[in-house]
């Protein structure tokens, strides 16, 4: 457990890095952007399957 905790420890202080150099609000439109993204290609995906299910 505490190797897990020691690689997202370490991915949380990366995340703050690149928002240091790049700026936080950007970093944050990036992320927001992204999960949005991801949301429609999901509800994209369950509605081509829904469909090719008739």
């Amino acid at each position: 457990m505490s190797d897990r905790t020691e690689l997202l420890q370490e991915k949380a202080d990366d995340l703050e890095r690149v928002k240091r150099y790049a700026g936080e609000e950007q970093i944050d439109t990036i992320i927001r952007k992204v999960k949005e993204q991801e949301r429609v290609e999901l509800q994209a995906r369950r509605y081509k399957r829904s469909y090719e299910a008739r």
